[in-house]
């Protein structure tokens, strides 16, 4: 009876807007993306590729939040069951790469802490495919199975995710050794042996695109609550 009576809040108001909290934490597995960056733009190409790309997401954002309550309106009456078609099916695959993405950062992450720690571990790629899979099964089993906890699970991984933000970071900036301002600003590199820098500054810009990946969900969602 809860679940009846419940549910739709639950689905409506909760997971929208958790989904969009999560989306937007996807910060955190940049550090897994960081080398194509440092090879391709080098440490001023990471940083000016940031804020080129925290632009153009901020820009596609604000008109997605314009328009995302009027969008239905805007295609014309012979195509609009069409574009909604399509629309639909580039969300459910885009959710889906996401899914798969995500899992594969998780499973290689979890193969690098083995490594890591344990000696006497010897790396095998099908570790990491068992991994992705365990990943799957667990998300697919939380959000099937344990419906009724999620607000609490997602409210203690957020608990989980700033403590440990903090534990992470402060001591990386305390302990780190650091270089000049100089070297951070102005030093681009091209490990790709690309023809020019420039080109090779934008084959490192996804590094960089990576942190802002799902900012207009933020705004869809939004309207959709």
């Amino acid at each position: 009876m809860y679940l009846d009576d419940h549910l739709g809040d639950i689905l409506d108001v909760r997971i929208p807007g958790s989904v969009a909290l999560r989306k937007r934490l996807n910060h955190v597995a940049s550090f897994s993306v960081f080398q194509s960056g440092l090879s391709n733009g080098g440490p001023a190409g990471l940083i000016y590729g940031f804020i080129f790309t925290w632009i153009g997401s901020g820009l596609q954002a604000l008109v997605m939040a314009e328009m995302a309550s009027m969008v239905a309106l805007l295609a014309p009456e012979w195509c609009s069951r069409f574009l909604s078609y399509m629309t639909g099916w580039i969300t459910v695959i885009s959710w889906q790469a996401g899914l798969a993405s995500s899992a594969f950062l998780g499973g290689t992450m979890i193969q690098g802490l083995l490594i890591l720690n344990y000696d006497e571990y010897t790396l095998q790629r099908w570790h990491g495919t068992l991994l992705f899979y365990a990943i799957i099964g667990l998300s697919l089993f939380i959000n099937t199975y344990l419906v009724r906890l999620l607000p609490k699970i997602e409210a203690m991984v957020l608990v989980i995710h700033v403590v440990g933000f903090v534990c992470i970071i402060v001591p990386l900036v305390y302990l780190a050794p650091h270089r000049s301002p100089k070297d951070v600003f102005t030093t681009f590199s091209n490990g790709g042996g690309w023809s020019t820098n420039g080109l090779s500054f934008f084959v490192g810009v996804p590094t960089s695109m990576f942190a802002s990946v799902g900012r207009s969900l933020v705004s869809q969602l939004s309207a959709d609550g």
